[in-house]
């Protein structure tokens, strides 16, 4: 968490040093060329996030890094206060295994398809609606309402959803998942506790 911070601060001063570069006078093409490549190597770093947890920034962070390193579009929109019941191995395990499998799923769409993933993390009625959608290509084989697993070794592999069901069920939420569209759509709800 330190180095995310510390890499989001240096990045925040270096973009205005830049700009300020950009403006003096006396600059030629080879220059400029050579401060757009620094600001664009800036921009994958600077993608701060605040949704109000700190375990869900960290998570959303790196992952959100890991999608600008590999041109996959990104979008966020969480308000993370709302998971604040949840244990923290509980919420790194449910969002780490669900943006894993998204990074997957987009990561197996032809060189030509869009590929997105979009985090979303809101409150409906008494609820809390966590949804994780991602470009999807193929078809998804299921079993007792999840997908199963497209790799070969079955015995090491479809765990994460599993365990995503798990953990929801034990805080009394539903799990729904569905391919709609080229996306790939998890939406979890959470009962929110009373205080």
């Amino acid at each position: 968490r330190e180095n995310i911070a510390l890499i989001t601060k240096k990045c925040h001063d270096m973009k205005y040093q830049i700009a300020a570069l950009i403006q003096m006078d006396g600059y030629d093409k080879k220059r400029n060329l050579f401060i757009k490549d620094i600001q664009n190597m800036i921009e994958i770093y600077d993608n701060d996030v605040q949704t109000g947890n700190e375990v869900l920034d960290t998570i959303l962070m790196e992952k959100g890094l890991y999608c600008k390193m590999h041109n996959i579009e990104w979008t966020c929109v969480a308000n993370g206060k709302l998971l604040e019941f949840l244990d923290v191995i509980d919420l790194f395990a449910i969002m780490g295994n669900a943006l894993d499998n998204a990074v997957e799923g987009v990561e197996k769409c032809k060189e030509e398809q869009y590929k997105s993933i979009g985090v979303r993390v809101w409150k409906k009625d008494l609820f809390a609606v966590v949804q994780v959608e991602n470009s999807f290509a193929g078809e998804l084989k299921w079993k007792d309402g999840l997908p199963l697993t497209s790799k070969k070794d079955k015995e090491n592999h479809g765990i994460g959803i599993r365990s995503i069901k798990e953990i929801v069920e034990k805080y009394e939420g539903t799990l729904n998942i569905r391919v709609q569209d080229g996306s790939f759509i998890l939406t979890i709800l959470f009962p929110i506790p009373e205080a």
